[in-house]
């Protein structure tokens, strides 16, 4: 008798799929998070160095005043990427609880929702466009933040 002759062949298979893509899933959990912080801190360290080694050249200057705004922005730019952060790593987390929550039977297709993984899944998908947000604004505050040091330092025509 072969393996494949076994009635549980295909429940197996796919509970094995199962596994591995639960174990991929909690692996790539761990690795976004990281990413996720090491952009912020990226955006941070390089806006803040930017913006004291400029302001250290331009001490006691009404430009160093005017940068005011730009180093406000730098800040809430990185502070949104830090929730960014944050809200990604919840994102996969929950997403990876919810396989665990999820039941295995011999009844095609073997694995199954329970309300705990829907549950689970409805507040990852809610932390994904939190996420994204984030990500969106911590761009536009960045972007906002170069051009307010833009207007601070270029001298008006």
């Amino acid at each position: 008798m072969s393996e494949k002759d076994d009635p549980h062949y295909w429940a197996k298979r796919r509970h094995e799929r199962f596994d591995e893509d639960y174990a991929e899933a909690n692996k790539a959990t761990a690795e976004s998070g990281v990413q996720a912080v090491r952009a912020a801190f990226l955006l941070n360290g390089g806006a803040c160095i930017a913006l004291l080694t400029f302001l250290g050249r331009n001490a006691g200057t009404e430009t160093a005043g005017d940068l005011f705004w730009a180093a406000v922005l730098f800040s809430l730019g990185a502070a949104l990427a830090a929730f960014a952060a944050g809200a990604t790593y919840l994102t996969n987390h929950l997403y990876v609880s919810a396989k665990a929550e999820m039941t295995r039977d011999l009844t095609h297709p073997f694995v199954h929702e329970t309300k705990a993984s829907k549950r689970l899944v409805g507040w990852g998908d809610f932390f994904k466009v939190v996420a994204i947000i984030c990500v969106l604004a911590s761009y536009a505050g960045f972007m906002a933040g170069v051009w307010a040091a833009y207007a601070a330092t270029v001298p008006s025509a």
